[in-house]
């Protein structure tokens, strides 16, 4: 406990409460700069109430939304306000309940296409720059008469 009795959970705690495998939580540290949990002098994570709730809300973004990493950071650079999942989930073990989509509201639902279609142009615009590269090129490709195997 820390002094003013804050409860801290350790990764392995935390995970069991999310229903998640620890590695997740250590990598999501890596990837989502909001994700920093308290530490010993060990090094050991130490997750707070709020971690959780970040947690939490990365995993209703990535697995039940099934957002990208790029189109998840878009989503709570300023509106992680937006995730519908309940509170209660510090309380409660957690369920594999599915959030059906009449419980989302619109707003909601138009910033996860927002982030998708920003996510789906960086991608398209990464395609056209390497087929451009590839069409500037001075090699040439040998003509084939069947479907590409790769």
């Amino acid at each position: 406990m820390t002094e003013n009795s804050e409860k801290l959970y350790k990764i392995g705690e935390a995970a069991r409460i999310l229903n998640l495998e620890s590695y997740i939580l250590r990598y999501w540290e890596t990837e989502f700069s909001q994700l920093v949990p308290n530490r010993t002098e060990k090094g050991q994570r130490l997750y707070t109430k709020e971690n959780l709730e970040l947690l939490k809300q990365l995993k209703y973004l990535l697995h039940e939304q099934g957002l990208t990493i790029e189109g998840t950071r878009k989503v709570l650079s300023g509106k992680s306000n937006l995730v519908s999942a309940s509170s209660d989930i510090l309380e409660e073990p957690a369920t594999k309940e599915k959030i059906e989509p009449q419980s989302i509201n619109l707003q909601e639902q138009n910033y996860k296409h927002e982030a998708f279609f920003l996510e789906l142009e960086k991608e398209l615009y990464t395609i056209k720059s390497l087929l451009n590269n590839s069409l500037n090129s001075n090699t040439v490709r040998p003509a084939t008469t069947g479907p590409y195997i790769l």
